[in-house]
């Protein structure tokens, strides 16, 4: 379960595990035991430098102890839980690092590892998604990805596409065509 802690907040261990009787403070998010066995790890994204997108930001990540999975909730919603990852093993600990990238060590703590975001991130005058543009409103694009090998892309073959009702635009190294 995920707390919400508040001084003094009786939460119920070891007698309750998620909502209680009257009394206890009820999570702010718990999974039952056919979802997992243990909230083990967890960790706000909120880097300084940030290498996943945007939509990560702020979003509180943890893991399960027996399932091995990684998963995001929104704490404005805790109706928002979405998966990240599996496979992680059993995760002792979680955090961002100052590379705004995520590790993460397993039982028994022999090992740390790296979890990257290897996508493209792009934002649309700072939203992610679509975005509705009225005549006459300015387009600015951002776009953010990882080259691991440098002579793979250069800024030349960079091509942009746009689609609209009366065709389709690309932005490439000669500009707008």
């Amino acid at each position: 379960e995920i707390n919400n802690a508040v001084a003094g907040g009786n939460y119920g261990w070891p007698n309750v595990e998620g909502p209680g009787p009257g009394g206890f403070v009820n999570p702010f998010y718990y999974y039952g035991r056919d979802q997992g066995c243990a909230l083990t790890a967890g960790t706000f994204y909120s880097p300084a430098l940030r290498r996943f997108p945007a939509t990560l930001t702020g979003k509180y990540f943890f893991a399960d102890w027996c399932d091995g999975w990684i998963k995001t909730i929104d704490p404005a919603n805790p109706a928002s839980v979405a998966p990240f990852g599996s496979g992680a093993g059993r995760v002792m600990d979680l955090e961002v690092g100052r590379d705004g990238n995520l590790y993460y060590i397993e039982w028994p703590g022999d090992s740390v590892f790296k979890v990257e975001y290897t996508g493209v991130d792009v934002t649309a005058n700072g939203v992610d998604g679509p975005l509705v543009l009225h005549h006459g409103q300015p387009l600015q694009v951002s776009l953010a990805f990882q080259v691991r090998d440098p002579g793979f892309l250069t800024p030349a073959e960079l091509y942009v596409g746009f689609a609209e009702p009366f065709g389709t635009f690309w932005l490439g190294p000669a500009g707008y065509q």
